[in-house]
């Protein structure tokens, strides 16, 4: 998301309900990686068709009131993390259009109603959550599918949301929404048939897998521990305890949102829950051979050491 964008045109829908992290969301706009829910009368957040003049992004204050763009695609007006105005560019594609509005809005929304917002995929056991840190294409959805299918529950794909609000207390990673990205590649290795899913957008070759309730996170669980994956392929899978600045420098690069929540007080909020996170839950470097030959190894040693041993 950027500051500014070209002339759009308005778009128009027939608003619909949708939840995701505990929330209740009234769109405009199609959002198919959200589960559709009774249209709510009082939604927590509303994302709504309308136009986002030039004179919106001067009132920007880089925190209740945001505004950005997307070239090509859609300029945005958020506000206070209860309202979201979208004007759809001309040109911009349905899929990846939905696809910008539940994954990056939703995370500034999510950020300006308090929580940190990791660029992450998540899972659940043993009523605790452990989560997967890193950039597109680094292999977070894959891993997160493998342990669900050694018994983990998805908690969340690509946007993990925590609440950082308990003193002193573990923070919460947040039921997202019961739907993840796969490349088909990815489904073979983990023994997903992804061929006939629907495309997730058009600017991807992943499918959008729809996970059913069994192997979905009913609510939110305390995070016991972040895995920072490593890009780069190594002799071996080996789990790396992350010290203290390098962990937090870690979560603060790797949080979604940080171009347009800009203002100070965002800025130490995200420091003082990125702290919180590495005191109370601790992040480690996953380094580890690639290709999904490694995977079912790669796993198991998470596992071992998200369970301490068992």
């Amino acid at each position: 998301m950027s500051g500014s964008d070209r002339t759009a045109e308005v778009d128009t829908g027939s608003p619909a309900g949708y939840r995701a992290f505990g929330l209740t969301i009234l769109s405009d706009f199609d959002l198919p990686d959200l589960p559709r829910v009774s249209t709510p009368a009082r939604p927590d957040i509303v994302v709504r068709a309308g136009r986002v003049p030039p004179e919106d992004f001067d009132r920007a204050d880089g925190l209740r009131r945001v505004a950005g763009a997307a070239e090509g695609v859609l300029r945005a007006r958020l506000a206070e993390g209860h309202e979201i105005t979208v004007e759809r560019h001309a040109e911009a594609e349905p899929s990846f259009l939905s696809a910008v509005i539940s994954g990056e809005l939703l995370s500034v929304a999510l950020r300006q109603r308090g929580h940190l917002v990791l660029h992450a995929s998540a899972v659940a056991f043993d009523d605790v959550a452990i989560g997967f840190v890193g950039a597109s294409g680094w292999g977070k959805s894959t891993l997160a599918a493998s342990l669900i299918g050694r018994g983990a529950l998805l908690l969340a794909d690509d946007v993990l949301a925590v609440d950082v609000s308990g003193v002193g207390e573990r923070p919460l990673a947040l039921a997202a929404h019961p739907s993840a990205r796969l490349a088909v590649e990815a489904g073979d290795g983990v023994g997903v048939d992804t061929r006939g899913l629907p495309e997730a957008h058009s600017r991807t070759e992943k499918r959008r897998k729809e996970w059913g309730e069994r192997q979905f996170a009913p609510g939110p669980a305390p995070l016991r521990r972040l895995y920072l994956l490593e890009p780069r392929d190594s002799p071996c899978h080996e789990v790396v305890p992350l010290e203290g600045p390098a962990a937090l420098a870690a979560l603060l690069e790797h949080t979604r949102g940080r171009k347009l929540l800009d203002a100070p007080e965002a800025h130490a909020e995200h420091l003082r829950q990125c702290a919180a996170v590495v005191r109370t839950c601790g992040v480690a470097l996953l380094r580890r051979r690639r290709g999904l030959e490694h995977l079912p190894a790669l796993r198991d040693l998470v596992w071992r050491d998200a369970t301490g041993g068992a």
